[in-house]
């Protein structure tokens, strides 16, 4: 997958060679080069790290192998275009709001994370409920229609995200949870959610198969798995 960002194609000498394939022309990075003197042949390792842009052949589109080789170049945080549809979907967002705020989940996230970090979370957590789903990769498609927490409701990009989530610290996880746990009534409930299923195994002698009620009985050994989750439920 290529990245929502242009950087300058490396410069780094007898290592990036070009490939056209198509309409379009791809950069190649050669990472490895060993010699196999048995074959009396040296064995050259290359990856994509981006395509060339068409009207700028010293820049590039970069993809994940770009990261990769090269972590010193900075990454812009927010998207290069516009990202911002003129008719936003406001309800839903509403909605957060005042729950965030009533909750004091806002303040707590300030807190414990900063105000530009407490803002990201807030439209993670409103991505995830909005669309049923957490991938970073749709999250920009869900800022171009939708209001955010972020400061100046600012359109970050999904490696942005990735990268963002990575560098939460678990100091600052725990100092939330004792922050939203002091506010909290301790007789409340806990609700535990528990789910198990089962799978024919061929694998072999595997100390954790054995035979029982299978869901398809092809007279296999099963392995039986278990899902188990809890959660609080606060009441509003």
């Amino acid at each position: 997958m290529y990245l929502d960002y242009v950087v300058d194609i490396p410069d780094v000498k007898g290592k990036i060679t070009f490939r056209t394939k198509g309409q379009a022309r791809y950069v190649y990075y050669e990472y490895s080069r060993e010699y196999d003197p048995s074959k009396q042949y040296t064995n050259v390792k290359r990856v994509t790290i981006g395509k060339v842009l068409p009207e700028d052949e010293n820049k590039m589109r970069p993809n994940e192998n770009f990261r990769k080789y090269f972590p010193e170049v900075e990454q812009p945080e927010e998207k290069t275009v516009s990202c911002r549809s003129s008719c936003l979907k406001t309800g839903a967002y509403m909605i957060i709001n005042k729950a965030a705020k009533d909750l004091e989940l806002d303040i707590k996230l300030q807190d414990s994370f900063g105000a530009k970090a407490a803002g990201i979370m807030l439209d993670l957590a409103a991505h995830s409920i909005i669309t049923e789903g957490n991938a970073a990769q749709y999250y920009p498609d869900y800022a171009y229609n939708h209001p955010l927490f972020t400061p100046d409701m600012k359109c970050y990009s999904d490696s942005f995200i990735s990268d963002f989530l990575r560098s939460i610290k678990e100091d600052q996880r725990q100092d939330f949870l004792d922050q939203w746990k002091a506010d909290r009534c301790k007789r409340e409930r806990i609700y535990i959610s528990h789910d198990s299923t089962n799978k024919n195994c061929q694998a072999g002698d595997i100390d954790i198969v054995e035979f029982g009620a299978a869901k398809v009985d092809a007279g296999l050994i099963a392995a039986f798995m278990k899902e188990r989750c809890w959660r609080k439920f606060y009441r509003l």
